[in-house]
């Protein structure tokens, strides 16, 4: 169900087959409703929870992508997308050839799986993507109001210095319903969620940029080069240095 907040360094298609979810994806909560898919890209911070349901997800590493299938996935990130009835039919039947090849020991299954991918991003380029499913506004019922405001906030604001006493001044609470209200809606902490977005971006600027370590600590609001390093080893369980190694080699 991927309640737990979290992001990857390769994209990942999610089709929703059947049921409904609460969708997070970077700063925006969303109610979704099946078929549908969205396209999350690398070091994208997303959960989902909810109740009964069924959905297929495709890992992929943007490395291995074309340059065609690059710039479907680019072009749709982010956006989560209703499917009509025979869109949904028609990859619905790729994504079980899909699953059937991964379960089949089979020394063709590799270039089968690319083949299928091709041949799936094909058809999700062809949906009309004018209609997407729109963030849970401010009047919901589903989520917190206040719970939202505090997620906007924070997820803009990561990179500086922010506490509970800050922040419930600024939102008129106290600091325990703050923390009520961002738990229920989050399923972790506020410490934790800025936790989350720090080493998130932290490992994105790993992977993608020359900077310092120094300078990557700076940019996502640790106090030193060293504590991030401390606090990456702990959570990652590979030094900065080792994770930028490890994300180079990939490419």
């Amino acid at each position: 169900a991927m309640t737990d907040l979290h992001s990857h360094s390769h994209y990942e298609i999610y089709f929703l087959l059947s049921g409904t979810r609460n969708f997070f994806l970077n700063d925006r909560m969303y109610k979704i409703s099946a078929p549908c898919f969205m396209v999350i890209p690398p070091y994208t911070m997303h959960k989902t929870e909810g109740f009964a349901f069924s959905r297929i997800n495709i890992n992929v590493s943007a490395e291995t992508l074309n340059p065609y299938e690059s710039s479907v996935l680019k072009r749709l990130s982010g956006k989560i997308i209703p499917l009509p009835k025979e869109n949904a039919e028609q990859l619905s039947v790729l994504l079980d050839n899909a699953v059937n090849i991964c379960n089949t020991e089979d020394k063709y299954s590799p270039y089968k799986l690319g083949g299928l991918l091709s041949y799936i991003v094909l058809c999700m380029d062809k949906v009309n993507t004018e209609t997407v499913v729109e963030p849970i506004k401010a009047n919901t019922e589903k989520v917190s109001p206040i719970a939202l405001k505090i997620i906007d906030y924070v997820s803009s604001h990561y990179f500086e210095e922010i506490s509970l006493d800050m922040l419930s001044e600024k939102f008129f609470l106290s600091k325990m319903s703050l923390c009520s209200y961002f738990k229920a809606a989050m399923n972790c902490t506020i410490g934790e969620y800025i936790l989350k977005l720090r080493l998130n971006n932290a490992k994105q600027f790993l992977s993608s940029s020359k900077k310092s370590v120094e300078e990557i600590a700076s940019l996502c609001g640790f106090s030193s080069g060293a504590y991030m390093g401390l606090i990456f080893k702990n959570k990652i369980g590979l030094s900065p240095l080792q994770y930028r190694k490890l994300q180079t080699s990939k490419k």
